[in-house]
């Protein structure tokens, strides 16, 4: 069993020092992927290609994660964690055996799920730690056929950049203490090992501004942090859930299991296995689809405008104030103040040959992903976008084998290729497909998506 000692788990300032210049613009619809748009902050575009100019970081990422002003990318091949914070850029140094699985963050902190790590003296003195290097690995399935690889042993650390109340439970152990930087520590938060069952893990996290969700394989919902304005939805007069805590529909429901949840500024939702959503928190413009519900939505409870169950959800995205949705038929829906929390069918031309596969956000501004035969297409589905200038109507590559094109965005916007594993069932279908093949020179064909 290897050992190791808090030294070899840091945050380092990290300094790049390529000067070649990447200009990650649209030229007649053939975009640099990873493709970035910024925000009017010059200090991180800079910083950002720098690290983008590097050779091992050009093409694919496990994520890309926009939060906030920040941008974070855990990189493929080599799991390197960079996060940017203005014109700083941070590098995670950490055992090569650590894996990190997903990312989530806030507005103060940006959570890791990473194997499980346990501290082996946990004193004033140097902290030594262990790290699970046999993991068992589990294929999380979205309803929209996405697949997220979680580790059935698992941890989930933390970089705490401020103050925020009770984001992390109360049970967390500083790692790291890293001193006046941007980020102060990095935390292990053993409030989540603590509460879940025995063969229960993590499949899913979600931040809001100051609140911390996770979702596990049994489909159950676990919060913390904030709950003013009902952002986790645990109920009236509660303002602070300081314990990661299951969620207390569980109390009054066992026909839920959530697979995803997605957060605006204050709010929470979240997307069941089956196609249903959830919703709680703040709903001042009716945007959670609560309408005259007032301002908080103090209850996770389903959404009203597809609790008649006659469109499956498939695929949520949100913004600070209003959510989009994907259906299985292909429609677009969204809830916003504009149109008084009715949910509003988006009416967007496209193109023959295209379906819509996922939809993301940006802080004004929605976008869907487009797939066909040949091609994927990032088109926005306008916004108010005051933060920044919209982005072309329209990203067109040609499709890049074993990739999915992954979007996220806030201040900033990103579109990068990440690697997929074939499913299960794909598999077995070409198989069947080909061995039904009489003609012996065509067992060589590839079975197209």
């Amino acid at each position: 069993m290897e050992l190791y000692q808090e030294n070899t788990l840091k945050v380092i300032s990290y300094e790049n020092k390529s000067t070649i210049d990447v200009n990650n613009t649209i030229k007649d619809n053939h975009p640099t992927i990873p493709y970035i748009n910024y925000s009017n902050d010059v200090s991180i575009k800079a910083k950002v290609n720098q690290f983008l100019t590097k050779k091992e970081n050009s093409t694919y990422f496990q994520q890309i994660l926009c939060r906030t002003s920040r941008i974070a990318f855990l990189t493929n091949e080599t799991n390197e964690l960079h996060y940017f914070i203005g014109s700083s850029h941070y590098y995670l140094e950490k055992p090569k055996n650590l894996k990190i699985y997903y990312m989530s963050g806030s507005y103060g902190h940006l959570m890791l799920l990473v194997d499980r790590i346990t501290i082996l003296n946990n004193n004033n003195e140097t902290k030594t730690f262990k790290i699970e290097t046999n993991n068992e690995l589990y294929d999380h399935q979205l309803p929209n056929g996405e697949i997220i690889k979680v580790p059935r042993l698992f941890s989930v650390i933390a970089f705490h950049e401020m103050e925020t109340k009770s984001v992390y439970g109360e049970n967390k152990i500083n790692l790291v203490p890293i001193g006046d930087g941007d980020i102060k520590t990095i935390y292990l938060l053993k409030d989540i090992e603590d509460v879940v069952n025995k063969n229960e893990f993590i499949t899913y996290m979600g931040c809001a501004a100051k609140t911390s969700v996770f979702v596990t394989n049994l489909g159950r919902l676990f919060v913390c942090g904030a709950n003013y304005f009902g952002d986790v939805g645990m109920g009236p007069g509660i303002d602070d859930i300081s314990t990661v805590t299951l969620h207390k529909i569980f109390n009054e429901r066992t026909d839920i299991y959530f697979v995803k949840v997605t957060s605006g500024d204050h709010n929470i939702i979240a997307l069941t296995n089956d196609g249903r959503v959830f919703v709680c928190g703040y709903n001042s413009g009716n945007q959670l689809g609560v309408v005259n519900g007032g301002s908080e939505q103090v209850d996770l409870i389903e959404s009203p405008q597809f609790c008649d169950h006659s469109e499956y959800i498939v695929d949520i995205a949100s913004q600070y104030y209003a959510v989009v949705y994907l259906t299985k038929s292909g429609k677009l829906f969204t809830t916003d103040s504009s149109n008084s929390g009715e949910k509003c069918l988006v009416n967007i031309d496209i193109p023959n040959g295209f379906v819509p596969i996922k939809v993301s956000s940006k802080t004004h501004e929605f976008f869907v992903v487009l797939s066909s035969y040949k091609q994927k297409k990032v088109m926005s589905l306008g916004g108010n976008c005051f933060y920044n200038e919209e982005i072309s109507k329209e990203i067109m590559v040609d499709n890049m084998d074993g990739c999915e094109l992954v979007c996220s965005g806030a201040y900033h916007f990103a579109a990068y290729w990440a690697k997929v594993k074939e499913r299960k069932l794909e598999k077995l279908m070409k198989q069947k497909l080909k061995q039904q093949c009489l003609v012996p020179s065509l067992h060589d064909i590839d079975i197209l998506q």
